[in-house]
């Protein structure tokens, strides 16, 4: 089993650097596991943390 630290690491790196890779991001959860967008104090599960990736991922094309 990995260390936490690492696990959140990697989902930092998938999530908010040059990849923004969803299904990366989503692969680190469990079935049961939820994301916290704390700038929105919404919760997400299941394909909803991936979907909310890929949203995050148009966002920043968008801006580029």
């Amino acid at each position: 089993m990995e260390s936490n630290e690492k696990v959140i690491r990697e989902a930092y790196r998938l999530a908010e650097g040059d990849i923004l890779d969803g299904d990366g991001f989503l692969a680190l959860f469990t079935e049961d596991g939820s994301f916290n967008d704390m700038s929105t104090s919404q919760t997400f599960r299941g394909v909803g943390v991936q979907a909310n990736v890929h949203h995050l991922v148009r966002m920043k094309v968008h801006h580029s």
